[in-house]
């Protein structure tokens, strides 16, 4: 498949995601997506890569900041693009089913997180 051949070309490179990602949404939508500022970016790479410890305050700014970005993403696919959604999720959970479980019947469990309700 040419999409998972692209996507190994990108799949360790965040900042080429990044850029796809943008370009994509630009395509699709005719305007650039909504991203994290430079300072959320910074204190991100701050606690992944060099242990920094957030406060509690710039942890609840970081996560309401993350909510900002996500959820009119997920308004939007919810809204225009629910039947790929859909067909990309049945794809991924066929592709992750172990092939000794053929001829079982599968299902799946659902957690509802503050994202289920976009």
């Amino acid at each position: 498949m040419k999409t998972l051949e692209a996507w190994k070309e990108v799949s360790n490179q965040s900042e080429r995601q990044l850029g796809a990602f943008i370009f994509l949404h630009l395509q699709e939508t005719g305007s650039k997506p909504i991203l994290l500022s430079n300072n959320k970016i910074k204190l991100r790479n701050e606690v992944i890569h060099k242990g920094k410890i957030p406060s509690k305050d710039q942890a609840i700014d970081y996560g309401q900041a993350i909510l900002d970005v996500v959820s009119p993403l997920l308004n939007r696919l919810k809204k225009n693009y629910s039947d790929a959604v859909n067909t990309a999720t049945f794809h991924h959970l066929s592709n992750t089913k172990n092939p000794s479980n053929d001829g079982l019947t599968a299902s799946t469990t659902c957690i509802s997180t503050i994202l289920s309700h976009f």
